[in-house]
């Protein structure tokens, strides 16, 4: 069987800033790692956490809590880009 056919359905399922191994070959050692980041809102945008400021009904009441809001944003689209 091959590995496509071996796989056939299966879902792999890892839990937040995890990895997955898979074995892909005959020999020891030959694995395929891959690991996933904690894509959660609550995860992203750094210091000023994105699920925190949406919350926040007042987050643009300033310009300086618009920047900050806006800044979060940004951070967060690059982790996940």
């Amino acid at each position: 069987a091959t590995i496509a056919t071996g796989l056939n359905g299966t879902t792999v399922v890892t839990t937040a800033s995890s990895s997955a191994s898979f074995r892909v070959g005959s020999e020891v050692g030959d694995d395929i790692t891959l690991s996933f980041s904690d894509m959660r809102s609550s995860a992203l945008g750094n210091a000023s956490k994105l699920s925190t400021l949406i919350a926040d009904n007042t987050a643009v009441s300033t310009t300086a809590k618009a920047d900050t809001l806006l800044a979060s944003l940004d951070t967060a689209i690059g982790q996940v880009s």
